[in-house]
């Protein structure tokens, strides 16, 4: 059952704490104005224990600026307005801000900030919406993510300054859950900081795993701590002739409809793409044909699971062509995460590839999102367009990785 607001308002006390939605909080010129909730969702209704309409929103906020006239205005609201850091991936890909929200800032002059949360995507980011600077402080949700903290400078009405930090846990390093971080706590290891400055050997023992991994453990605490990667070990990949390879398959993994190379050299993507379930056999007979004429490719991959790996040999099989052109691909996860820790809580290449500063055209979508786009075959010029820029994102995002590694991180 879900508490009443009421309810939920009798929570906000104590020394300092103001609930701005029920009164503005003056402080000298400024006011601040509080937006509690979010508006009802245009597919879903009611998502969430506080919801107002847009109509409810644009009232309440009107009457809070006519409140407080002649001040500079500084809004805190869980939702964001509409068109600003208000994109949603959860339930479908959509902008969930209030329109309400929206409409009350274009033509105002005197609010210089926007704070709100409530859209967990575009937590961590700040924008321009006319006049205003909207922050959304959102901490994502998942096990182990960080929470955010945003020091936000005003001075003359104006944000002149954004600094943002993150608030770590042990369950945030891979490879420690609840279990774990329970153990090391029990042990005198409380925080990331204690985790980076104890000896492997000593994690090792209270956690009775290997020292490769406990001075892995080591190595992450310390990495989310400083905010930058940390490179314990060489990467151990080929240098010359360097190519990286992703697949793209049906939600089942069956067959494969598009197989993208990049080669360092060339600077350049070859895509090979099926139309339809039944040009599989065609399109692997490219790819075959291409590789074999560049027999010096060194084929590299990102996976944890050697997908390249095994499904491209089946699929080569399944049609008679000779396995011999696929099988030296090499999936380097491991040689990535055993030389390396990244100030991310995921391994994912998408998150690690943003960090070493490589930016998607298509952020929102993975793997599942296009395989359901291509679905049985035969996509428009559109959505094939976009169905190859994203595999080139994954195949670029790797080599931005590779590279980031080879020319900024030192050994530690």
């Amino acid at each position: 059952m879900i508490p009443d607001t009421k309810m939920l308002r009798a929570y906000i006390r104590g020394a300092n704490v103001y609930n701005v939605h029920g009164t503005p909080l003056v402080i000298g010129k400024y006011t601040v104005i509080g937006n509690e909730g979010s508006p009802l969702d245009h597919e879903f209704g009611r998502m969430g224990a506080v919801t107002y309409s847009e109509e409810s929103i644009a009232r309440h906020l009107q009457l809070a600026a006519k409140s407080t006239r002649g001040k500079v205005l500084i809004v805190l609201s869980h939702c964001p307005p509409r068109g600003a850091l208000d994109l949603a991936i959860r339930y479908g890909t959509r902008p969930i801000g209030s329109t309400a929200f929206g409409k009350f800032l274009m033509p105002r002059k005197n609010v210089p900030l926007v704070v709100c949360g409530h859209v967990h995507y575009c937590g961590g980011q700040s924008k321009r919406l006319k006049r205003s600077t909207v922050i959304n402080v959102a901490s994502h949700d998942d096990f182990g993510a960080p929470g955010r903290i945003a020091i936000i400078e005003i001075r003359a009405g104006k944000v002149r300054g954004l600094e943002w930090h993150n608030l770590w846990e042990l369950v945030s390093v891979g490879g420690i859950g609840e279990s774990r971080a329970a153990r090391l706590r029990n042990s005198g290891i409380n925080d990331l900081a204690q985790l980076a400055d104890a000896s492997a050997e000593y994690i090792k023992q209270v956690l009775k795993c290997g020292i490769v991994e406990a001075s892995s453990m080591k190595a992450k605490a310390s990495s989310l701590l400083k905010h930058e990667a940390i490179m314990f070990k060489t990467l151990e990949i080929p240098d010359k002739n360097r190519a990286y390879i992703d697949i793209e398959t049906d939600l089942t993994s069956k067959f494969i409809w598009l197989v993208g190379v990049h080669v360092e050299d060339d600077a350049r993507t070859y895509s090979f793409f099926a139309n339809t379930p039944a040009n599989e056999k065609e399109m692997l007979t490219e790819l075959f044909q291409f590789i074999m004429g560049r027999p010096e490719l060194q084929l590299l991959s990102y996976s944890n699971c050697a997908f390249e790996q095994r499904l491209l040999p089946q699929r080569f099989s399944a049609y008679g062509l000779p396995t011999v052109a696929v099988d030296h691909i090499r999936d380097i996860y491991n040689q990535i995460h055993s030389c390396a820790a990244f100030p991310v809580r995921s391994a994912t290449l998408k998150d690690i590839s943003r960090w070493c500063g490589f930016r998607a055209r298509h952020p929102e979508m993975d793997g599942f999102d296009a395989a359901l786009s291509y679905g049985s075959g035969k996509p428009s010029k559109r959505l094939k367009h976009t169905l190859l820029t994203y595999n080139e994102d994954d195949i670029l995002s790797l080599k931005q990785v590779v590279r980031y590694l080879e020319a900024n991180t030192k050994l530690q």
